[in-house]
């Protein structure tokens, strides 16, 4: 019989408290740079962060189960929200949030010594400039293939 394993509670999002920078969060909603689900696992990470580190102590499993996502999904989610610069993982059980794009701290000192303390090796936040390319199929004309001589 195997032991019954501690699950953390989760805070409800409606009990945090969190500074966004709005024009990043504006040009990934409206640039559609992510999904539902990815947006889902970023806000979780945000309402699980350290106040004063920015540190969200919450597995790759975590954030597949509060997405309602598989884990190889959670993955490739977290690799994309590195690459935008919002969050990347620092071990296994622990992810950092950029605190240029969000923070949850009690004052601006707060949140200065969190962007000063962030490591050189950070990702910079890319902020999409324009949206991507329209795909209808029905609006498209077909290509033909001529014979050339």
């Amino acid at each position: 019989m195997s032991e019954p394993t501690e699950r953390r509670e989760v805070q409800d999002l409606r009990d945090v408290e969190v500074r966004i920078n709005a024009a990043v969060l504006e040009a990934l909603v409206t640039h559609k740079d992510l999904s539902g689900t990815e947006l889902r696992m970023l806000l979780f990470a945000l309402s699980m962060m350290n106040p004063t580190t920015g540190v969200a102590h919450i597995t790759r499993e975590d954030m597949a189960r509060e997405a309602r996502a598989g884990t190889a999904y959670a993955s490739r989610a977290t690799t994309k929200l590195k690459a935008l610069g919002l969050l990347w993982r620092l071990d296994n059980g622990r992810v950092q949030v950029n605190p240029n794009f969000a923070f949850r701290g009690e004052t601006r000192v707060d949140w200065m010594n969190a962007i000063q303390d962030l490591p050189g090796d950070a990702p910079a936040i890319r902020i999409p400039t324009s949206p991507p390319a329209e795909h209808s199929t029905s609006s498209r004309k077909k290509s033909r293939l001529r014979l050339v001589k």
